[in-house]
């Protein structure tokens, strides 16, 4: 469990006078990859196939917490961030923190993937009912990002497939890297002994998630195509809010959690979970019935 939370050094985190999405390429790096270090923070850790690194680290700055997910498999110096019971255990510790305390949540990672999604290999039927307890507690935890009261930001430094591309659909608002990075929902493709059909409500949930913040015509074609979008399509089409040079992308969802941490929260929170309380029956029926 995380046991507390250490500010990020304020120099890693110095804005531009005007962030954009133009940001000239000469600019110095606003975050290192080194800016979060392991060493200071009690961090959710997990099964990292002999790293000693954790799952998920949480750093504050002000009134924003920061998720920074690196979670295996790794490849290298870049990890995959595989959405498995650890890191659901890694994001319901940032959930609980940031209502705790009242705090705006950016969700990011470091390196080339933002979240390549759930283990297929827990997924396959001879696992039998752990397999679909685990699908059922990914769609739980993805309710309970629309249900939060907290602002929630997905800072996408790089790809976001299926899992992944849920993920950052279940947050408020999408920043996104304009270079190495895409988002893909790969099961129209998908062949071996996990394909959509497997397990009862799954497919619903994930159309779901898609659904509640989506035109139902990109619905189709983001399922029906399995398309590879790139972050300026993506941004052209509504899906990522803001693309931004890649050693902006953080920064820049910090300023956003920051401008929507100042709403009054109580209210930000009741419109927040108006707006989706359908999807949220259909991930959640048990904290639907309690809201």
């Amino acid at each position: 469990q995380v046991a507390h939370i250490t500010p990020l050094r304020p120099a890693s985190l110095a804005m531009p006078a005007k962030p954009t999405s133009t940001a000239t390429s000469g600019a110095a790096p606003l975050l290192r990859r080194d800016a979060v270090d392991p060493h200071v923070l009690e961090s959710v850790r997990g099964n990292q196939a002999g790293r000693d690194s954790p799952v998920c680290e949480l750093v504050q700055d002000g009134e924003v917490l920061i998720a920074v997910l690196q979670g295996g498999p790794w490849h290298g110096k870049d990890c995959e961030n595989q959405l498995n019971w650890d890191m659901f255990a890694a994001l319901s510790t940032a959930l609980d923190k940031a209502e705790e305390s009242q705090l705006a949540l950016v969700i990011t990672s470091k390196g080339k993937w933002f979240s390549n999604g759930l283990c297929v290999e827990a997924m396959e039927p001879r696992h039998g009912d752990a397999a679909d307890e685990y699908v059922e507690t990914f769609y739980r935890l993805l309710g309970r990002f629309l249900s939060t009261p907290v602002p929630v930001v997905a800072a996408i430094n790089g790809h976001a497939f299926a899992g992944g591309f849920l993920l950052a659909m279940s947050c408020d608002f999408r920043v996104m890297t304009d270079g190495l990075g895409l988002l893909c929902m790969p099961e129209v493709d998908m062949q071996g002994r996990v394909q959509p059909g497997r397990f009862a409500a799954a497919d619903r949930q994930m159309l779901t998630v898609l659904q509640n913040k989506l035109p139902p015509l990109m619905v189709r074609d983001i399922m029906l195509q399995g398309k590879r979008l790139a972050p300026q399509e993506a941004h052209l089409r509504g899906i990522i809010d803001d693309i931004v040079a890649p050693e902006h992308v953080l920064p820049v969802a910090i300023m956003v959690a920051r401008r929507w941490a100042a709403k009054q929260p109580t209210t930000f929170g009741v419109l927040k979970r108006e707006i989706s309380r359908d999807a949220i029956a259909i991930l959640d029926p048990p904290r639907q019935s309690r809201l």
